[in-house]
């Protein structure tokens, strides 16, 4: 085993950010990087995140689409989720890095996992926990596809976006909690960063809060404010 205490001093830990990165595999394939207190978290830039395949298949979500004959028991909806779930981590670190086409690529697969869990999964149970995550997948969807649709400058798309995300959204919310979501206040933050020019107290609200999040390392909430900060013009 080679001692990881070079690289650990190269990219020191900082608290209070999220820090991610890209780096070239041995063969040149890109390859992401969160830097963790006690060390590095690796994982692959395309096809599963830990790199693994499943069955003769490159991931769980691969082998199901194609076998469509074949329920899925407990032990396949639990492969699924350790799958969604690796998903949703590095959706979360191309958010950071702005990779919005990886991050719309991860939330888009997780929701094609959850359609499967939903029409094929034998266990209520099982259907019932991982329809849960369908609410943030949703909305990161959204959130990407606004954040390329700005990057080409097509603000009308973006706002078309963050529209049906909206509407999908609050769909998916169980009625009573649709009201305390937080994915629905996220979207409606970028929209309204979208669609109104902020007076500069509010801009240094914004700020404020970007701020208190890093303390807090809510890197998550502090990613999405920096989105709100951009959609009003500049990066802060």
């Amino acid at each position: 085993m080679s001692d990881l205490t070079p690289w650990l001093r190269e990219w020191p830990w900082r608290p209070g950010n999220l820090d991610v990165r890209v780096v070239s595999g041995s063969d040149g394939r890109p390859l992401i990087q969160i830097r963790l207190e006690l060390g590095l978290l690796q994982m692959e830039a395309d096809g599963r995140p830990d790199g693994l395949g499943y069955r003769d298949a490159p991931s769980a979500l691969a082998w199901f689409l194609t076998h469509p004959e074949v329920r899925l028991d407990g032990a396949a909806a639990q492969d699924l989720e350790a799958e969604m779930a690796q998903r949703r981590q590095r959706g979360v670190a191309c958010a950071s890095l702005q990779d919005w086409r990886r991050a719309h690529r991860d939330a888009s697969e997780n929701l094609q996992a959850l359609d499967l869990v939903a029409t094929r999964a034998e266990q209520v149970a099982d259907r019932a926990r991982l329809e849960s995550w369908r609410v943030h997948e949703l909305a990161m969807r959204a959130r990407a596809e606004a954040s390329m649709a700005v990057s080409m400058g097509r603000r009308d798309l973006a706002r078309q976006s963050l529209e049906a995300g909206l509407s999908a959204v609050r769909q998916a919310c169980v009625a009573g909690d649709a009201g305390q979501s937080p994915q629905i206040a996220m979207l409606m933050g970028l929209l309204d960063a979208l669609t109104l020019k902020l007076p500069s107290s509010e801009r240094a609200e914004l700020e404020r809060r970007l701020q208190a999040a890093v303390r807090a390392e809510n890197f998550e909430l502090a990613a999405i404010l920096r989105d709100e900060l951009r959609l009003l013009g500049g990066s802060p």
